[in-house]
C-alpha cells in the first residue's frame, strides 16, 4: 500500500492504517522497533518484543532490492487493489 510522508513538528511521520493497526493488536504509546537502510531506502518496523530476533543480512536486503525492482509494476498494481 502506498502511504504519504506527512510532517509533524519537526518530524516526518508515516500513518498505519486502520486495517493493520486492527489485526496487529498496537495501540498509541506502543514501543516498536524500526530498522532500516538508507542506501535502499528500506524501512522494516515490528513490535519492540521482537528485538533482536530479526536483524535482516545484508543478503536478505539485496535480495529484496533485486526482487523489488523486478516485479516493481506488479507490486504497484496489487498495492492499489
Amino acid at each position: 500500500m502506498i502511504q504519504t510522508i506527512i510532517q509533524v513538528g519537526n518530524s516526518l511521520a508515516v500513518t498505519l492504517p486502520a486495517q493493520f493497526i486492527r489485526k496487529s493488536g498496537w495501540k498509541a504509546g506502543d514501543k516498536i522497533m524500526v530498522e532500516h537502510d538508507a542506501e535502499k531506502q528500506m524501512a522494516l518496523i515490528m513490535p519492540k518484543k521482537m528485538e533482536g530476533t530479526a536483524h535482516l543480512t545484508p543478503e536478505f536486503y539485496e535480495w529484496l532490492n533485486k526482487t523489488s525492482k523486478k516485479y516493481k509494476e506488479a507490486i504497484i498494481e496489487l498495492a492499489h487493489k
